[in-house]
């Protein structure tokens, strides 16, 4: 998991919270602690051979006519960087950036063996 990550899950917690869905913010917010406990120190953060991979990465996206955004540049760069898959459910946020993505289903079928799509 990378620190972009975190980052995009506390804004979807706080735009909750101030549209009202305190609630459901609160308990996304428990979620979010527990799983920042379960990853510890594999928390990834962009160092400077994340950055510059994922400068380059967005530039070549922007070249074919994609717009991916930084904060997808950036988890691809630092997925790229550490030789890492990215799981994510928009596949094709990550299809410019030439690098390995799977959906959260197909990384379950893969982790239990069972590497049939």
């Amino acid at each position: 998991m990378s620190v972009v990550t975190v980052h995009e899950i506390e804004r979807g917690i706080a735009t909750l919270g101030s549209k009202g869905a305190t609630a459901k913010a609160a308990r996304l917010k428990v979620w979010l602690a527990g799983l920042l406990d379960g990853f510890g120190d594999r928390i990834l953060g962009l160092d400077l051979q994340a950055a510059v991979l994922s400068g380059h990465l967005e530039a070549r996206a922007l070249a074919i006519g994609h717009a991916p955004g930084m904060a997808d540049a950036m988890v691809a760069g630092i997925a790229k960087s550490h030789d890492l898959v990215v799981i994510t459910r928009n596949g094709r946020h990550f299809q410019p950036f030439g690098i390995a993505v799977l959906s959260p289903e197909e990384a379950a079928r893969r982790q239990e063996g069972n590497l049939e799509p």
